[in-house]
């Protein structure tokens, strides 16, 4: 589960607010997730739902994950119910570990072309301005494409022995199972150092993998 803690700043007001949101893994089929995503109010219960469906895991960077998660949710929430803000900064923590995997903030915006910012900034609340940044900086555009496919480890073979490597993998995949692996039995494959077999990737993939 990934809690998200979101700081906004209305410098006309001064007034600095903070809202917070859950995403939570709901029904874990191998290679797909869903997710419930919940923004919660001030008392932090549950003010807008929704349910990202049949998310391939480790697909896509963090921040297409969560620009996919805010669109979910935004679509069913009333937009005029968040008040504007022209700054913030969002931290999103992992339940287990409490360590931080993502943080956005409003300076990320302002990268992009003032003619961008202009016509798609203004009057946003804090939640539609991260699903912006996210979208942005993951996809390029603030509309969302289709859905990835799952990912799928390409397996190679050295003299008999079958393996897959690590680079293979997104980034943030790579990073997170190489963590994992240290404890791993690894095949010996000459001048391919991250090969590793592949019943680990696929247990990883299919998020059956634990640190022993």
């Amino acid at each position: 589960m990934l809690t998200l803690k979101l700081v906004c700043r209305d410098t006309r007001c001064g007034t600095v607010r903070t809202l917070r949101g859950l995403i939570a893994s709901s029904d874990n089929r191998g290679e797909v997730s869903d997710y419930w995503v919940s923004l919660l109010d001030t008392r932090h219960r549950p003010r807008h739902r929704a349910l990202l469906c049949e998310y391939p895991r480790w697909a896509e960077t963090t921040r297409a994950f969560l620009a996919r998660c805010l669109d979910a949710v935004l679509v069913t929430s009333d937009a005029s119910a968040w008040f504007p803000t022209d700054s913030c900064e969002l931290t999103v923590t992992d339940w287990g570990t409490q360590s931080v995997v993502e943080f956005v903030s409003f300076g990320d915006l302002r990268r992009a072309t003032p003619v961008a910012r202009t016509a798609s900034a203004l009057g946003r609340s804090g939640w539609q301005l991260v699903r912006w940044v996210c979208a942005q900086d993951a996809f390029g555009r603030q509309e969302l494409p289709e859905p990835p496919m799952p990912v799928r480890p390409t397996i190679y073979e050295c003299s008999g022995v079958k393996y897959c490597r690590t680079s293979d993998l997104p980034i943030e995949a790579r990073v997170t199972f190489e963590r994992l692996q240290t404890y791993l039995d690894r095949p010996f494959v000459p001048a391919v150092p991250d090969a590793v077999y592949p019943w680990w990737i696929e247990s990883f993939l299919r998020d059956e993998l634990r640190p022993s």
